[in-house]
């Protein structure tokens, strides 16, 4: 099955539109290489959904043992994932199989694999360090988390905590946006440094504050509309 330049310029500026520039330019072209493959082997985007999730499961496996090199390893299949989690929307664009258990399946495993990731990245820095710190600032993330999404439930624009800074960076210029939005690309840069260098409850400490931002607009534009 052949797919013609022009449909594939469409299906990777689609899968663009609301992303961060390190996505656009690294992960998004990669997974469109990974899309074609998949098209030629007719995968369904669930199947590419959960081999992406897959692939993030042995990172978090390799993270949590604590070892740097093991850490260091992790990073392959963590990277993996983050490409088949953006090729799985393209997929579903380019075969036009988009289903309502995927539009389920993508985010509630996205969440998921956040959980696995970031809780085996604490325990494993735990493990070779003795420091807590990492574990009790991560505890404090999910806290946040579960916060941002109660409020997602009452918020009427359909905004979601958990996935962009949008409500918070609304006055930026739309290129400093793109090149500060949290999202696959960006996590997976400071996920990568936090490994390298040994920097876990950095990692814990600016997820959290990234987390905590939009909770304060989310529960004023709540409280508003139920005046």
């Amino acid at each position: 099955m052949k797919y013609s330049a022009q449909t594939l310029r469409e299906v990777y500026w689609k899968s663009c539109s609301h992303e961060g520039y390190l996505n656009i330019l690294v992960y998004r072209p990669i997974a469109l290489v990974c899309t074609v493959l998949f098209a030629k082997l007719r995968a369904t985007p669930n199947q590419v959904t959960l081999l992406s999730f897959v692939c993030s499961v042995d990172s978090a496996v390799l993270f949590v043992l604590g070892e740097y090199n093991y850490a260091l390893m992790a990073l392959i299949p963590f990277h993996i994932g983050k490409i088949l989690d953006c090729s799985d929307g393209q997929l579903a664009s380019l075969t036009n199989q988009r289903s309502k258990l995927g539009g389920f399946l993508d985010p509630f495993l996205d969440r998921v694999t956040d959980s696995l990731t970031m809780g085996a990245l604490a325990v494993g820095y735990y493990l070779h360090t003795g420091s807590a710190w990492a574990m009790y600032l991560f505890m404090m993330l999910v806290s946040v988390w579960f916060v941002g999404a109660y409020l997602d439930k009452y918020n009427e624009e359909g905004a979601r905590n958990l996935d962009t800074l949008r409500q918070t960076t609304g006055f930026l210029p739309p290129a400093l946006r793109r090149f500060t939005k949290w999202d696959g690309g960006f996590t997976g840069l400071v996920t990568t440094l936090a490994v390298v260098f040994w920097l876990q409850p950095a990692l814990m400490a600016l997820s959290l504050v990234v987390a905590a931002l939009p909770l304060p607009v989310s529960f004023v534009k709540i409280v508003r509309s139920m005046r």
